[in-house]
């Protein structure tokens, strides 16, 4: 009991500071929004993600500090192979799970699905 006490009070700690540091506080300056990529990647078909939460990661943060959160569609996937044939521009592991012939980008599925941006506004 301990332990989960002490990690959400870590996290309490964590949302007060990245809150002060996006929407200020004494300062000069407050963001209205921040715009983020939704993840890593364009959409992903139901269950293409269950190996690759690491996509998600900045929906993540911004949930553990109880930011609202919307997403918004502002292109499709054009579908491209240009990736695949690049050297390796990450970890090979994640580029495995993503790009192999049965990974999670399946250019023949992903042809016409959105492209987002999350919107990232203050608690209210």
């Amino acid at each position: 009991m301990h332990q989960y006490y002490n990690y959400v009070t870590d996290k309490i700690v964590f949302g007060q500071h990245t809150r002060v540091s996006l929407w200020g506080e004494g300062r000069d300056f407050t963001f209205d929004a921040v715009l983020a990529p939704a993840q890593a990647l364009p959409a992903l078909p139901h269950g293409g993600r269950d190996r690759l939460a690491l996509l998600t990661c900045s929906a993540q943060i911004s949930n553990i500090v109880d930011s609202p959160i919307g997403v918004i569609p502002v292109t499709r996937d054009e579908v491209s192979d240009e990736w695949r044939a690049a050297p390796g521009n990450g970890s090979k592991i994640i580029e495995g799970e993503i790009y192999r012939p049965k990974g999670a980008y399946n250019l023949s599925v992903q042809k016409g699905l959105p492209v987002g941006v999350q919107v990232v506004t203050q608690p209210y």
